[in-house]
């Protein structure tokens, strides 16, 4: 289906295409439905077939931002591809992680940040921008941990046994599955528009293997 077609408008997602009512067309859309209140606009809609230039019904509709910014919005951001998420912890598995010592959680830089994409379509751009805002731990032992931003990362200069902002202690010896899900907020810019949609996730799991601290030797033997 084409986004575009030239005397007709814009692709409204409902077999319709639309362009800005002017006119006569305008002043009908008023006498059907009333004054729109700002941002909002009548569009005057052709509805049929591009292919054999059928166009049976005319109807009018009301938008907040045009046909052109909202659908080429919809397209920026299908076209967004956002990484899943590269799990960190100190250790790095297979090395097993210590019963009751804190494991440090976190995002690989190369998967965090932002992602954008761009639509355009008959000198219309917009481009859409997706942010990492958080991760949700879900540890494999019933415990789920939330934290902004994508983790610290350790570094030999830290303290093993110290949390960091944001980490998770096992109290029992076992296998555990790690799941990190970063929620992506999407906001999107063209057409002299702006606007956001709902967040989006992407997710990846790791195995955790974990075990009893081994008894310090104090004997020297």
């Amino acid at each position: 289906m084409p986004c575009y077609v030239p005397g007709r408008g814009w692709w409204g997602g409902d077999g319709c295409w639309y362009q800005l009512a002017t006119g006569d067309d305008l002043a009908t859309a008023i006498a059907v439905g009333g004054t729109p209140t700002p941002p909002a606009q009548w569009y005057v809609g052709s509805c049929g077939n591009p292919a054999e230039n059928y166009w049976p019904i005319t109807i009018f509709k009301l938008f907040a931002n045009g046909p052109a910014v909202e659908l080429l919005a919809h397209e920026a951001v299908k076209a967004l591809r956002m990484p899943s998420p590269l799990i960190r912890i100190n250790p790095t598995p297979p090395a097993a992680q210590l019963v009751r010592v804190p494991t440090w959680m976190w995002v690989d830089s190369s998967t965090w940040g932002t992602r954008t994409a761009t639509a355009s379509a008959g000198g219309v751009s917009v481009t859409a921008t997706a942010r990492a805002t958080s991760v949700t731990w879900v540890t494999g032992d019933g415990t789920t941990v939330t934290c902004r931003g994508p983790g610290q990362a350790w570094t030999p200069n830290n303290d093993p046994a110290k949390s960091s902002s944001c980490s998770h202690s096992y109290s029992a010896a076992g296998s555990y599955t790690l799941t990190a899900t970063v929620t992506w907020e999407i906001s999107w810019a063209g057409g002299g528009q702006t606007g956001t949609v709902p967040a989006l996730t992407t997710t990846a799991s790791i195995a955790v293997p974990v075990q009893e601290a081994g008894a310090l030797n104090t004997n020297g033997v």
